[in-house]
């Protein structure tokens, strides 16, 4: 009982035939609400990984600007130590909702 040419060309007679006439079913309504669902979806998954880009390169600046503070700590600038912890919070401020 195993796949002759006969049963593999009803097959690929009857999917095509399938297929075309699931697409008749649908209204032009049912396929814009679709578009609609696929778009939303798309647009969700890309704002959240800009979102998640952007929290990456605040946490990376706002490393940079805590380690810039320790430096000039350890050299006696306390002009920079506070401007830079002053910019530091700040950054982190913006970064929580």
């Amino acid at each position: 009982m195993g796949l002759s040419m006969e049963r593999l060309t009803a097959f690929l007679s009857y999917l095509p035939s399938a297929f075309l006439t699931t697409i008749g079913i649908v209204s032009l309504a049912q396929w814009s609400m679709l578009a609609g669902i696929v778009l939303g979806v798309l647009t969700y998954r890309l704002n959240k990984s800009h979102k998640r880009r952007v929290e990456k390169e605040e946490e990376k600046r706002t490393a940079i600007l805590e380690e810039l503070a320790a430096r000039a700590t350890q050299h006696n600038m306390n002009d920079v130590v506070c401007t830079l912890q002053d910019m530091a919070r700040t950054e982190k401020r913006r970064s929580t909702p």
